[in-house]
């Protein structure tokens, strides 16, 4: 049995995987405008997917096309393309994996690769994938991804399974709320001295974004933070056209932004499509929002 807050299983959040219904597309627009590097393709049989892999920061960010039946072509088709999964990664994959399953948690493993998914984990939106830890220089405009965000209906239930799933040390966790955003939960710190962390959250406004979000999709991810060094400045003039052939504007973010000099990327940038939302903002915030949210703004910064 692994001992929580003692040499914490999860290392970080390394990646974010994506359920997209045009790999090629979304990849060119996180390349133009983020400055991903392509990594590699390849087929993932037990998501039923063709993979697409970009460098970006120190991880990486998996693009997942649906390549026949299977359980990317059914949340392509359910949702179109959105934020399907957490990426963490852990020095000890085999001890993970044992962990888990002593937790009652059926997993798949392929290609070095641990994928954790509902109703194995009890959460409906709550879909992990485990990698072994690599220390990777820095690519394009993101320094890292530090966390990924869980709307569930009962925050304080999910960071319980989550701290039992995972190791965790609960004493590390930070309780959060806000009202002006309209929801209230838990910083799931894997490391009281580091970022990497779930925000396992419940909205209780209906009316905010996040309600809207949450009432229309339930128990899903949200968004993702990445630190950046710097205003992405650079690629303002080369982004990618949208549909209607005018340039991709990087400016101020919307009325959801909370801090001066947050930036937003339209939301075709993320997901080929305008249902995606990404923002950025200095000293040092890139947040990557998980789809179909249509409202105006940034979203639930809270950072």
């Amino acid at each position: 049995m692994v001992a929580c807050g003692q040499n914490p299983m999860l290392k970080r959040i390394d990646r974010l995987q994506m359920a997209v219904p045009d790999r090629a597309e979304v990849a060119s627009r996180w390349r133009e405008l983020l400055g991903a590097e392509l990594a590699g393709e390849d087929r993932v049989a037990s998501l039923g997917a063709l993979r697409t892999r970009l460098r970006l920061g120190n991880g990486f960010v998996e693009l997942l096309e649906p390549d026949g039946a299977g359980r990317i072509g059914h949340a392509v088709a359910e949702r179109g393309a959105h934020l399907y999964a957490a990426g963490v990664a852990t020095d000890d994959v085999s001890g993970l994996v044992a962990h888990l399953r002593s937790q009652g948690i059926d997993l798949v493993e392929e290609g070095g690769q641990v994928f954790v998914d509902p109703p194995a984990s009890g959460d409906v939106g709550f879909r992990v994938v485990v990698s072994p830890h690599e220390e990777l220089e820095p690519v394009g405009d993101i320094d890292f991804f530090y966390e990924t965000t869980l709307l569930v209906d009962d925050a304080t239930a999910a960071a319980e399974r989550c701290a039992a799933f995972f190791a965790l040390d609960p004493d590390a966790f930070v309780p959060i709320d806000s009202q002006h955003f309209g929801y209230a939960g838990t910083l799931t710190l894997f490391d009281p001295d580091r970022l990497g962390r779930f925000e396992v959250i419940t909205p209780n406004d209906p009316g905010k974004t996040m309600g809207r979000f949450f009432s229309r999709f339930g128990e899903a991810f949200y968004m993702a933070f990445a630190e950046v060094r710097r205003v992405l400045r650079a690629r303002r003039d080369r982004g990618p056209r949208s549909r209607a052939g005018r340039r991709a504007h990087v400016g101020p973010a919307g009325r959801g932004a909370r801090r001066p000099g947050q930036h937003r990327l339209p939301p075709s940038v993320c997901a080929g499509r305008d249902d995606a939302r990404a923002v950025t903002s200095y000293p040092g915030l890139a947040v990557v929002r998980a789809p179909r949210a249509r409202e105006a703004g940034a979203g639930s910064l809270t950072k």
